[in-house]
């Protein structure tokens, strides 16, 4: 066996290490020229090797390998950091600025769609819901200018009825009170039901007129605080 052909001793000199090896020479085939084949060993053949560089080497290769890990983990997070500032940072900044303008009403302005999936997941959600938004308010401002249109019309038409109304008032004021004096000087009994009821017919239009009048007034509205219990 190999083990027992070599031996290896380790020695210690001062700072100096040496590793000193023992080979047994057997004696062989090739060997009977010049020995007898009846001695098995021919003798010992010693080797002495330093360590000291070996170990060296090795720890030289330790420090080395802690060192490269070191900077390749610090290359690591620095490139981490840069991504984080260039992808993260920036749209977060990119998000702040385009919310500021939609805050001041700008709603045409849109978030860029960022290489990240989630960031860009994030930005497209965010432009649909300003572009509905966008759409909700149009809509808004199409129906407010139709209920101004709407409430100009209605006012027109309430300031031409009111003026009618002054317009048809008055001669009604003047045959109603004709009628009536007409009835009180007729001494024909038989026409002063006619005259009577075309009175009561011009007061009865007159009345509607005046409370058409001040229903079409505005009134300012008074306060109270009340309880709804009780109401």
């Amino acid at each position: 066996m190999l083990d027992k052909q070599i031996k290896l001793i380790s020695f210690e000199s001062g700072e100096k290490h040496f590793t000193r090896a023992f080979v047994q020479m057997e004696n062989t085939a090739n060997c009977y020229e010049c020995h007898s084949p009846n001695t098995k060993s021919l003798g010992y053949l010693v080797i002495d090797f330093s360590t000291q560089e070996t170990e060296r080497s090795l720890v030289f290769v330790r420090k080395f390998s802690l060192f490269f890990t070191i900077i390749l983990i610090l290359i690591i997070i620095g490139l981490v950091i840069i991504l984080h500032y260039r992808i993260v940072k920036t749209s977060l900044s990119s998000f702040e600025e385009i919310i500021n303008e939609i805050n001041k009403g700008n709603l045409d302005k849109r978030i860029g769609i960022g290489r990240s999936k989630e960031l860009g997941r994030l930005a497209k959600s965010f432009n649909d819901m300003v572009e509905t938004f966008q759409k909700t308010q149009n809509e808004l401002n199409v129906c407010h200018v139709k209920e101004l249109e709407s409430k100009n019309k209605m006012a027109t038409i309430g300031m031409m009825a009111s003026r009618l109304a002054h317009e048809i008032r008055n001669p009604l004021t003047g045959i109603a009170n004709a009628t009536e004096i007409l009835v009180q000087d007729m001494p024909d009994d038989e026409n002063k039901p006619i005259l009577e009821e075309m009175r009561r017919q011009a007061t009865r239009v007159n009345n509607a007129i005046l409370n058409m009048l001040r229903f079409s007034h505005s009134h300012d509205l008074k306060l109270t605080n009340k309880d709804l219990h009780e109401i």
